[in-house]
């Protein structure tokens, strides 16, 4: 299965795979290009690249976890 494939993912609309007016879509697209088709191939390609950075440890273990410096 591809991410793309995974019905729950966070990012549905901006990929295109549904239509949330309240995700604001269009504002994260407008960041990687002006028209959609090349918007979504940047925004597509930015979240590879994090992919492929793997997991970060300071983005993890919640928010008062990486307040306190634990």
């Amino acid at each position: 299965m591809l991410l793309t494939d995974y019905r729950w993912r966070g990012d549905s609309a901006p990929i295109g795979r549904v239509e949330l007016e309240w995700q604001g879509a269009a504002y994260v697209l407008g960041f990687f290009g002006e028209k959609q088709e090349e918007a979504r191939a940047g925004y597509a390609a930015f979240v590879a690249k994090g992919i492929d950075e793997g997991r970060r440890p300071d983005l993890t273990g919640g928010g008062l976890v990486r307040s306190v410096g634990v």
